[in-house]
């Protein structure tokens, strides 16, 4: 596990699993006293020493591998008085004097806030802080101070609206709208391994020693690469540049310049199920503000609900947690049919526990390494699952049968400051959604300069200066000089004397004129390479002047779009040993690497003379695929272990010969992981298997004859087939394209290719019109195999129950054109489209008798 002990950073501490460590693990399954685990190790080694048993036990709680009830979960605000509490229950002789002190300390700060003149509460706090700093040195500043205003405030109903752009706006910019190339690459990884609706145990998944680890980024995982320059960052360069070179100090953001800078489709981002938007208001009184004269500043996105206001609940009135915890319970998902889920850990440094302590307001809860009571709640960690489908990962938990979706109610950093399973539970829900952040500047935050960037009454961005270390003088030179180059660079940048500090979203404000604060910003270009300066914007008079954030949840329009999710089951858990191992039966998975031009060739006219080397030719299905290099998969099967040597031998010279022949760049062996979870399990995938190695021979004589018409119209008239095999009948097939290939795109379709679907995709009279067609006689006999392999399994399906129908045909159809014309989403779209029109045009004609 990572965790930050004293004052060291954060590592992953690995130790060995000896008997000792075993004993004392299992001992500590369910809580138990310290002294009866030690106990039993004594026993259990009577030889040792007690004062090296004892030591044992407590390198296992130092090192996070036991977990000490000391430690207050994060849901116990008052850690404090839990400490106190659980030490006054051990109630060990040795610990009665520092008992009595943590006991003053509580009973001091209760008496603290209490309503008290300021003069009383200042001398509290000297007597507390030096009683503290006696009792432990860790901390040089041992407590901290919440505040809440005595008032209430209400905002006008511009301001919102102004909010709510603000947030669209910055949804709509998102330089991610699907997700970090980071969680991309996972669900790629993840829908490569494990296949879609395949559940993988959370612990398995994780653990780079038999899953795929965690994201890279993360820590104890990958470092992520450097992405190259996109379009939208090129644009984005060129307009900070233009507008100092026109010198403007502020960039208009309209729809024509946001269009051009939205990244995918420009009308639909899929953002999250909620966000909070965090801004400052500059008006100049509150007449202005009610008038619409303000401008909203220092915006920034968050998480979700919860994530700012989640720790400062404890403060407000109860009437106003009610209402907040209520909000709260009733929050939008972004998966339909989730359950809101409380993430609850320790973070990796201990000081960083101000931050999360949150009351659980969640209807379920996630607790991780604490020391924590289980109620009907709390989901254990082995309980939980994730799976995929073709756009997204999910969570579930498996003894509930539901999805879950995980989120924290406090703004702890979750690169830095959290644990990597709790960051990765915490991201997982919204991993393919719209990464919401403050204005995405990217590549351009290395500029010098970048100008403000302002949408209607929202500054997206201020104003900004980098200045490098190098471009004043080092810490040897006096301050005269220091002070005289400082004040050249200003005049050049045009720096104004107010400004803020930035460093992540901590501000330090500036006055530049003032020598005590360029001192300030002096000592911190002596720790760092540079500093980042904003432009200050002084909140005037709307508000007395009172520094100020306002917290703005907002719930998305529309709900993040995904296919459904069949229900949970324990058949679709994947285990470690998934998947057939070269050399192992019943598959032998060769990777062909070569032209994607090539592949119907090599299936067509070169596959026949591996297949006739057996006196009963084996079963074998093939995909394209793409990892990045374009590549058919080809699985044959092997029936025992003994019969892969000759299996390997016979694919390899035919490989080799292939190879000679200018077809064939590369073969490999690899592991084939059967997609229990989309298909089913056992006889299923048997089943299964059969319809793959059915439209696989299908497809091998399409590709084979020389004159065949359009592969589109082909395509679509596959669909046709495959659709009324799988649901039984032409008509209920021809239904179910009409009803699930509706798809709206722009783009037009070729007239010619939609009169030749509409005539040729049409089982008339045994698929009459696309017999009478070049090549179609020996291409719709061949789909007659087909027919009968999805009966089988569909009728096993039937029997089975437990599995949507609609979505086991939907991935027949995909996976048939991955066959047919390889991975190409704008393609299979097109021949979806084509299919639709074919069965509207099929039913707009009526009168249609099914075969006898």
């Amino acid at each position: 596990r990572s965790r930050r002990t004293d004052c060291s950073p954060a590592a992953e501490v690995s130790l060995r699993y000896t008997n000792a460590v075993r004993i004392a693990v299992d001992a500590a399954a369910s809580p138990v006293p310290v002294h009866a685990v030690v106990a039993l190790m004594r026993s259990e080694f009577p030889d040792v020493p007690a004062d090296r048993v004892e030591g044992l036990v407590s390198s296992l709680v130092e090192r996070g591998v036991l977990i000490s009830s000391l430690h207050a979960p994060s849901a116990t605000l008052d850690a404090l008085d839990h400490l106190v509490e659980q030490a006054e229950a051990a109630a060990a002789p040795s610990a009665t004097d520092l008992v009595a002190d943590l006991r003053t300390v509580r009973d001091a700060i209760a008496q603290h806030n209490q309503v008290l003149a300021p003069a009383d509460g200042q001398r509290l706090r000297t007597a507390l802080r030096r009683k503290m700093t006696a009792l432990s040195s860790v901390k040089a500043q041992p407590f901290t101070l919440d505040l809440r205003m005595d008032c209430s405030l209400t905002l006008p109903p511009q301001v919102a609206r102004e909010a709510e752009q603000a947030a669209t706006v910055l949804a709509r910019l998102s330089a991610y709208p699907f997700g970090t190339p980071a969680w991309k690459d996972f669900h790629n990884r993840f829908f490569e391994r494990y296949g879609i609706n395949s559940l993988v145990p959370v612990r398995d998944l994780v653990d780079p020693d038999v899953g795929l680890g965690f994201p890279v980024g993360y820590r104890d995982a990958q470092p992520e690469q450097g992405e190259a320059l996109t379009a939208r960052e090129q644009r984005l360069l060129s307009l900070a540049q233009a507008a100092v070179l026109d010198g403007r100090d502020e960039i208009r953001l309209d729809e024509d310049l946001i269009r051009t800078l939205t990244v995918g489709d420009r009308n639909a981002p899929q953002v999250p199920a909620h966000t909070e938007l965090r801004f400052r208001i500059r008006a100049a009184s509150q007449e202005a503000l009610e008038s619409g004269d303000f401008v909203l500043h220092g915006i920034a996105p968050s998480r979700g609900i919860g994530t700012t206001i989640g720790r400062s609940l404890g403060l407000l009135a109860s009437d106003d947690q009610a209402r907040v915890a209520v909000m709260l319970e009733e929050l939008p998902v972004n998966t339909p049919g989730a359950v809101p889920t409380q993430v609850s850990f320790t973070p990796l440094d201990r000081g960083d526990t101000n931050v999360t302590r949150v009351t659980e307001l969640l209807p379920a809860v996630i607790s991780l390494a604490e020391h924590r009571p289980v109620d009907a709640r709390t989901i254990p960690l082995d309980d939980l699952a994730v799976g995929c489908d073709r756009r997204r990962l999910y969570l579930v938990s498996l003894s509930r049968a539901c999805l879950l979706d995980p989120m924290t109610l406090h703004a702890l950093d979750l690169r830095g400051h959290t644990p990597p399973l709790a960051r990765f539970l915490t991201e997982i829900s919204r991993a393919q959604t719209a990464v919401l952040t403050v204005f995405p500047w990217a590549s351009a935050t290395a500029l010098p300069y970048l100008p403000r960037v302002r949408y209607g009454r929202a500054i997206l961005s201020p104003a900004r200066w980098r200045l490098d270390r190098s471009e004043l003088p080092d810490r040897r030179a006096s301050w005269g000089e220091w002070h005289k180059a400082a004040d050249e660079w200003r005049a050049r940048r045009r720096v104004p004397d107010e400004v803020a500090l930035a460093e992540s979203d901590q501000l330090l404000p500036l006055d530049l004129s003032e020598r005590a604060h360029l001192a300030l910003l002096r000592a911190h270009l002596d720790t760092h390479e540079s500093v980042i300066l904003t432009e200050a914007e002084s909140e005037e008079g709307w508000f007395d002047g009172r520094s100020h954030e306002i917290i703005a949840p907002m719930t998305a329009v529309h709900s993040p779009q995904w296919p459904a999710v069949p229900p949970v089951t324990a058949d679709q858990l994947v285990t470690r040993d998934h998947g057939h191992l070269p050399g192992a039966a019943s598959w032998l998975l060769v990777k062909l690497y070569g032209h994607v031009e090539r592949q119907p060739e090599i299936l067509a006219d070169h596959l026949p003379a591996l297949l006739g080397q057996w006196n009963e030719p084996p079963t074998w299905w093939y995909m394209r695929y793409r990892d990045p290099r374009w590549h058919l998969r080809l699985r044959i099967a092997v029936p025992s272990e003994q019969d892969f040597a000759l299996t390997a031998q016979r694919v390899s010279a035919w490989a080799n010969g292939l190879r000679r022949a200018g077809l064939l760049t590369d073969m490999q062996f690899a592991t084939s992981y059967p997609e229990t979870g989309r298909w089913g399990p056992g006889p299923l995938m048997s089943l299964a298997e059969d319809v793959f190695a059915a439209d696989s021979r299908a497809l091998a004589v399409q590709f084979a004859q020389s004159s065949r018409p359009h592969r589109q119209v082909l395509a679509a008239g596959n669909f046709v087939s495959v659709a009324a095999a799988f649901t039984g009948s032409t008509a209920a097939g021809m239904n179910w394209l009409i009803a699930h290939g509706r798809i709206t795109d722009p783009r037009p379709m070729d007239r010619t290719v939609r009169r030749q679907a509409l005539r040729l995709a049409d089982p008339a009279d045994g698929w009459a019109a696309l017999r009478a067609a070049p090549g179609g006689d020996a291409i719709a006999s061949a789909w007659s195999e087909r027919d009968a392999a999805l009966a089988r399994y569909r009728q096993k399906l039937d029997a089975f129950g437990g599995i949507d129908l609609d979505l086991v045909l939907d991935s027949l159809l995909h996976a048939h054109h991955i066959r047919a014309a390889g991975i190409d989403k704008d393609d299979e779209r097109m021949c979806v489209r084509l299919a639709h029109a074919a069965a509207m045009a099929w039913t707009h004609r009526g009168d249609h008798h099914e075969p006898a």
